[in-house]
């Protein structure tokens, strides 16, 4: 699941809900464990969504393969199989609250499962940029400076610049406590070349990792992959939350 392009409508990941059927696990309960079942995914809002900005998506496994015969709920909301055997739920209603803890639970009763986590969702904050124009063009394609006011609870933020023709997709981690960053010419730039058209700048507050989801609208960094927890004798995984903050964009013209 992890590394995937866009989909639906379009981070759209490429029909994730189908590319996502490959384990995002990086491994399994292979010999020298005991572990049953392995959980893998995301609670996400995305403050650019209207009636859709909640999401959650789960890659369960039993035995290294998708298992989705046990009952999985994000506090007291029910999380929905597909036709892939993975879960997936989105909004509306708006059922996750920014800043507060969301309750995993799973179920299911003749493997004696029974497993519950509790994590901590980022809280809103917003995004500035500086270094352009006050028309948001940036001739020349120049470095760019993101700043932000900075999401409790978050361990880390994830920065995109994705081209609007999706000819440059950049994303990169920056460490919980920074609140700036600058976004290189690079990033503007293909073989040398600039690289001409809208940009969307994203911010993503994070929480225990991040996963790809239906709908969401950037890449992962190339060979990105969160590191499994062992939650209990029979359960390990990565069950991890995201806050996206309202996105900016910059217009890159020629240089003057």
């Amino acid at each position: 699941m992890r590394g995937h392009g866009r989909g639906i409508a379009g981070l759209a990941i490429i029909t994730l809900l189908a590319a996502g059927c490959n384990s995002p696990g990086g491994g399994g309960t292979g010999p020298g464990t005991n572990r049953l079942f392995e959980i893998h995914g995301i609670f996400v809002r995305d403050a650019n969504l209207t009636s859709t900005k909640d999401k959650a998506y789960f890659e369960l496994t039993r035995n290294d393969t998708l298992f989705h015969l046990a009952a999985l709920t994000v506090d007291t909301f029910k999380v929905d199989t597909t036709t892939f055997n993975t879960y997936y739920r989105q909004s509306p209603p708006d059922y996750l609250r920014p800043g507060q803890s969301h309750t995993v639970n799973l179920v299911y009763a003749p493997d004696n499962l029974n497993f519950t986590t509790s994590l901590l969702m980022p809280d809103t904050f917003s995004i500035a940029l500086s270094g352009i124009n006050p028309d948001h063009t940036n001739p020349g394609g120049q470095p760019v400076q993101v700043n932000w006011t900075g999401s409790a609870n978050a361990a880390g933020y994830l920065v995109v610049c994705n081209h609007d023709s999706a000819l440059i997709d950049t994303s990169f981690f920056v460490t919980t406590g920074t609140t700036s960053t600058s976004i290189p010419a690079d990033a503007f730039r293909t073989g040398g070349n600039l690289v001409l058209g809208l940009y969307n700048i994203f911010l993503v507050a994070y929480r225990d990792g991040l996963f790809p989801y239906p709908g969401m609208p950037f890449n992962l960094p190339s060979n990105y992959t969160p590191s499994d927890t062992a939650y209990s004798s029979t359960v390990s995984g990565v069950v991890a939350a995201a806050f996206i903050c309202r996105l900016d964009t910059v217009r890159v013209t020629s240089a003057p």
